[in-house]
């Protein structure tokens, strides 16, 4: 039997391979890099490892990536996202940090809702319209959160122009992007 061919060694590359080999399929993973991992890498050539890709599985308790997660011997380590909030230098007080994460959750809330309803919106239509925080809750929706390329990437610079987030690209590609996220954070101490 001729082998399926799975191109890329990411985390969904790896994760094909393995359900396709556990079908009893022969299996050929073509990477283009030197290393599998996909966008999931750690350099450590400073003094502290720092994750440059990848680097958080969002929604571990709902998220269908942590069980085969799970399955590839990883220990978790738990984040929390309650700590301080900064606008440039200046630390928000606890009120505004409040105002700050009901207008991210009324944001989040309202993409969730279009989204449901097959709407595909630009992103931006849902962030507070004249609020202190709409760069702050936009950050958490931009290119980056959404899966696009980085911009500090050649790809992203060399780009014409930089796509809008919609409300389906970022469900989408934050789907991919959760899904190599995995191998780091919650995921970066092997057993």
């Amino acid at each position: 039997m001729p082998a399926i061919i799975v191109v890329g060694a990411g985390l969904s590359g790896l994760t094909t391979a393995k359900d396709l080999l556990r079908s009893g399929k022969t299996v050929r993973v073509l990477e283009a890099t030197g290393r599998i991992g996909g966008r999931a890498v750690t350099d450590t050539s400073f003094a502290a490892p720092i994750d440059l890709g990848a680097a958080w599985l969002h929604g571990a308790g709902h998220n269908p990536l942590t069980a085969p997660v799970d399955g590839m011997d990883f220990s978790r380590a738990p984040s929390r996202l309650d700590g301080a909030v900064f606008i440039g230098n200046r630390r928000l007080a606890p009120h505004e940090q409040h105002a700050f994460r009901a207008a991210l959750h009324q944001s989040e809330g309202a993409m969730e809702k279009a989204h449901n309803a097959g709407l595909d919106r630009p992103a931006a239509e849902f962030l507070p319209k004249s609020s202190a925080y709409r760069a702050l809750v936009g950050a958490n929706v931009g290119p980056l959160e959404s899966g696009r390329t980085s911009p500090r990437s050649p790809a992203w610079r060399r780009s014409p122009s930089r796509p809008t987030p919609t409300i389906s690209s970022a469900k989408a590609s934050a789907r991919s992007w959760r899904a190599s996220a995995a191998t780091c954070r919650c995921s970066s101490t092997r057993r």
